[in-house]
């Protein structure tokens, strides 16, 4: 049985021909059920590995996005410090050396 015909199978997207031929092949020998249970746990490790690995790519997008987010507001929260102490300077009239 071809490879591409299981993961086509397996993924649902085989035509109701392809999967009575599947079926036919399962049927025809003991040893093709081992071989059809391997190529399955393949099939599924070949997807979790593709998923992880997306998870992953998405984990560190927002890992990055909060870092910067993070930054920003250190940014902000440095201007509204000056702007704070600038504010009560000269409220107090206090002179800043220049």
């Amino acid at each position: 049985m071809e490879r591409n015909l299981l993961y086509k199978f397996f993924e649902g997207k085989a035509s109701f021909e392809e999967e009575e031929a599947v079926r036919r092949w399962l049927e025809s020998a003991p040893e093709n059920w081992h071989l059809f249970l391997r190529e399955r746990k393949l099939f599924d490790s070949i997807s979790l590995l593709g998923d992880e690995k997306a998870m992953c790519s998405q984990k560190s997008k927002i890992l990055r996005s909060l870092k910067s987010w993070k930054v920003e507001m250190w940014k902000v929260a440095a201007v509204v410090a000056v702007v704070s102490a600038l504010s009560c300077a000269s409220q107090f009239r206090i002179r800043i050396p220049v």
